[in-house]
């Protein structure tokens, strides 16, 4: 799944978005792919 540096960071904040929500439900930690840094 690799993508250039723009996909890879927009994937990353839809990712961070959709996680945003999931995480409080499932409790994952699927956010922290991202980093602290969040992309």
């Amino acid at each position: 799944m690799q993508a250039a540096p723009i996909g890879q960071r927009w994937t990353c904040w839809v990712r961070k978005v959709i996680h945003a929500r999931v995480v409080w439900l499932t409790g994952a930690v699927g956010a922290a792919q991202c980093g602290p840094k969040g992309g």
